[in-house]
């Protein structure tokens, strides 16, 4: 009968935290994955950074277009003069003195309107286009980055959390068992060595609390590095939705979807445009000029002067240094690295997916594994443990078993955490971790309508 009492107070204890937690918390609302990811899409800075980043990507189709459009020039003058002469009509004659002052003005109107410059406008405005849906390509790339690291973020401070936990209900397991070996010593039932032995596992009992405390904080400062908040009352969230079945079909989406291999291809698009407009320069340009110019007082027989004219210019290159044909064949080889970029960054997508997909599948074998291996220790332990009170097995035993039941559970917590993370990683590598694919309660940022905007000012 003692032993069965002292059986349920033991568990009594070992699950004190846990209710005492739960009271304490009861009332606090849940901070729930989707807030922190939602959290994190509208405030992280380096999300913030790349949106503002893309605005200013946006102003080369305004410097593009700017191509098509005329120069106009105000110019204007204002001045003084004061000429004083002496001259005379023959040798003998008197010197004749004249003075003119006036003062000039004038004003003109220039307007120049390009009509071709050998295709370099329109190859300019392209490879600007190309270059903006890179950047958008880019900065879908970053948001699934930021929202990863959202995922990571919580899902590691709940592993801490649960590790701390356990942590602090093994100290309390080894101080029982260490007051328990004092007093059986007391009493000549054991040996200084078994005391000693239960005092070493309490020590390394709080090593480890002090370890996973300083794993907790690491944990709270990477999460509101990226979210932007303190952690407060983290709920384990759910495996991502809509996960592919197979490596294959993972493998598949990823190849369509990944942004990065589809910003790859713009940047090699925006290059090969660069090739045109670096030939445009061995072609022929084609102008109109209009000018309107209004002097007054020129001199003083020189009342008024106009003038306005129309002139069409045609400028033919015939050699310019081969500075134009340097620039042709940089330009060929920056976008055969840009070919070549789309390889490598198709197989760092395959890479990544490999990976992500074997990270999901050992952690699910591993999650799996470890569920069994803690149920097993948790059945040794309580059968060690009674056998201890029998006198079957030392102080040593209930210990060793103790520790095998909280590697496991460690190990567990870890293999949980690593299982959700893997899941939201299979998906960011897929192209689909985006806050319009997780459908976050937020509105969406759209870089199109920035891009609209500027594309048409004139001002």
């Amino acid at each position: 009968m003692s032993v069965i009492n002292f059986s349920f107070m033991s568990l009594f204890i070992i699950l004190l935290p846990i209710l005492i937690n739960g009271l304490l918390f009861q009332d606090t609302q849940a901070q729930t994955l989707k807030e922190a990811l939602v959290n994190a899409y509208l405030n992280n800075p380096n999300l913030n950074a790349g949106r503002i980043k893309q605005k200013g990507l946006d102003e080369d189709i305004a410097l593009a277009n700017s191509g098509w459009r005329p120069t106009v020039v105000l110019g204007a003058g204002a001045g003084f003069s004061d000429t004083k002469s002496t001259s005379k009509l023959s040798d003998n004659a008197p010197n004749i003195e004249r003075s003119d002052s006036i003062q000039p003005y004038s004003y003109s109107v220039s307007i120049l309107e390009p009509l071709y410059k050998g295709g370099s406008t329109l190859a300019e405005s392209r490879s600007a286009l190309a270059k903006i849906k890179a950047g958008r390509a880019d900065l879908l790339s970053l948001e699934s980055k930021t929202l990863l690291e959202a995922v990571r973020a919580y899902v590691n401070v709940l592993s801490s959390e649960a590790s701390l936990e356990l942590s602090e209900r093994n100290v309390i397991f080894v101080s029982r068992q260490f007051q328990a070996a004092k007093d059986k010593f007391a009493v000549g039932i054991i040996t200084q060595t078994n005391v000693a032995q239960a005092k070493a596992r309490l020590f390394e009992a709080k090593a480890n609390k002090v370890s996973r405390e300083g794993e907790l904080i690491t944990a709270r400062s990477d999460y509101h590095r990226v979210v932007g908040l303190i952690p407060e009352n983290l709920q384990w969230p759910k495996l991502a939705k809509r996960l592919p079945v197979s490596e294959n079909e993972a493998l598949e989406v990823a190849l369509k979807l990944n942004q990065q291999i589809i910003g790859a291809k713009y940047l090699e698009e925006s290059a090969t445009e660069q090739i045109k407009v670096a030939k445009a320069s061995l072609l022929p340009e084609i102008s109109l000029e209009a000018n309107y110019t209004s002097q007054y007082e020129l001199s003083s027989l020189t009342e008024e002067n106009k003038v306005a004219s129309i002139t069409a210019n045609i400028n033919i290159p015939i050699y310019q240094s081969g500075a134009e044909y340097s620039g042709i064949r940089r330009n060929k080889l920056l976008a055969a690295e840009r070919r070549l970029d789309i390889e490598r960054v198709r197989r760092d997508v395959i890479n990544d997916v490999t990976k992500a997909w074997e990270n999901l599948t050992t952690s699910a074998s591993s999650k799996a594994a470890f569920e069994v291996k803690v149920k097993a220790a948790q059945i040794a332990l309580e059968g060690i443990e009674q056998e201890g009170y029998a006198g079957l097995r030392t102080t040593l035993d209930i210990l060793d078993a103790e520790q095998d039941f909280y590697n496991s559970q460690v190990q567990l917590v870890k293999a949980r955490a690593a299982l959700i993370s893997a899941s939201y990683w299979v998906q960011a590598t897929q192209g689909k971790l985006t806050a319009n694919n997780l459908d976050l309660p937020v509105k969406l940022y759209n870089p199109i309508s920035n891009y609209i905007n500027i594309k048409s000012k004139w001002f």
